[in-house]
């Protein structure tokens, strides 16, 4: 599966990222792309109905990149691998 975001205000590219979900072996790997950075890949750890979480020790930052269903929100947590510095946000459906 392949993904990519951006964000902006106007005309202004403020950030975007690329990004791919693999599945090789029995191994799920996430990539990500981001803006001027270089990438890095994330193997899973925790694989649920309602969650996944993938891990990559050696990465520098993110560590852990987790997602989670809250309901018809989808969560998303960037962190070391302790859950220290954690980023969040919370993805609702658009209303039909």
């Amino acid at each position: 599966m392949m993904g990519s975001s951006r964000t902006g205000k106007a005309d202004v590219l403020q950030w975007y990222e690329h990004t791919r979900i693999t599945s090789d072996g029995g191994v799920t790997t996430y990539c990500a792309l981001p803006k001027g950075q270089s990438g890095g890949c994330f193997n899973a750890s925790k694989v649920g109905e309602n969650e996944i979480v993938f891990e990559n020790e050696a990465h520098d930052f993110p560590q852990r990149i987790r997602y989670w269903r809250e309901g018809r929100d989808l969560l998303a947590e960037i962190s070391l691998k302790d859950g220290s510095k954690a980023q969040r946000w919370r993805y609702a459906p658009m209303d039909d």
